[in-house]
């Protein structure tokens, strides 16, 4: 039942981000404010992207801790499936893929492009990692 409400909650944030997609209008039809839109999804990319950054980090952590320690985490990885762990690695290694977009008025579509990308891709670290964690949260109580 978890994995269901998972991949439906996957779906329902797949949902929003689409439905609120930035347009080029949003802020404007002048160009300062295009300009200011253009910078605004920048550093939306970059925030996504230092959050999927710690998560890299943060399976580092864990893989080492888990490597060093394997005699004792034998059986919780013998019970444990990791494929959500997995899933939340890749998405954060492709969030973090360095895409050149160039500048100016012509840029806004490949922006919005990588805007998109980063950001489901940081919905999908969160999620799967919590997910994972659950799953091994009831690997250890059972």
């Amino acid at each position: 039942m978890a994995i269901v409400i998972a991949l439906l909650a996957f779906w329902v944030m797949v949902g929003l981000t689409v439905r609120n997609r930035p347009e080029e209008t949003d802020l404007g039809d002048c160009e300062s404010q295009k300009t200011k839109l253009r910078e605004h999804l920048v550093l939306d990319i970059r925030g996504a992207n230092r959050y999927c950054l710690g998560y890299i980090a943060l399976f580092g952590v864990i893989a080492t801790v888990g490597a060093d320690h394997a005699d004792t985490f034998r059986l919780l990885f013998e019970e444990l499936d990791v494929w959500p762990f997995e899933i939340a690695f890749a998405a954060a290694i492709l969030s973090t893929l360095f895409i050149p977009v160039g500048y100016g008025k012509s840029s806004f579509s490949k922006i919005r492009g990588i805007w998109f990308r980063t950001i489901l891709c940081e919905q999908l670290v969160v999620l799967f990692t919590c997910y994972g964690i659950w799953s091994a949260y009831v690997v250890l109580i059972a």
